[in-house]
C-alpha cells in the first residue's frame, strides 16, 4: 500500500460505508485508517459492529455471523484516484475512530 494524501473510501458494493484517512500498514497484512463512517443502514452497521465486538473477544473459534453471509462479501478500499481493491469485512474499533482491513 502507497501512503497517498488524500481520503480512501469504504465500500459495500456500491454503498459508501465510510471513509479513511491516513492508511498506513498495521501488522502485514492487515492495514489501518483513521475512520468516519457514512451511510450505515442497519444491517451494514451489524456487520460491523459484530466484526469489532468478535476482534477484542478472546474467543479463537469463529462463531456462525447473525446476518446474511454475502454481507461478507463485497466489500472495497476506493483510492483517492478512484482505483477499487478488494478487502476483507473491516474492522471497526470506536473506541479510536479506527478501521482495520486486509
Amino acid at each position: 500500500m502507497s501512503q497517498t494524501d488524500g481520503v480512501y473510501k469504504v465500500y459495500w458494493n456500491d454503498t459508501h460505508v465510510g471513509d479513511v484517512r491516513n492508511p498506513r500498514w498495521d501488522d502485514f497484512p492487515w492495514a489501518v485508517g483513521n475512520f468516519t463512517p457514512a451511510n450505515l443502514t442497519g444491517q451494514l452497521a451489524e456487520v460491523l459492529e459484530w466484526f469489532g465486538n468478535l476482534a477484542e473477544s478472546d474467543d479463537d473459534e469463529l462463531p456462525e455471523p447473525p446476518f446474511p453471509p454475502e454481507l461478507t462479501d463485497n466489500w472495497f478500499l476506493e483510492t483517492p484516484e478512484g482505483e477499487r481493491k478488494a478487502i476483507s469485512v473491516p474492522i471497526v474499533d470506536k473506541k479510536s475512530d479506527t478501521i482495520t482491513w486486509r
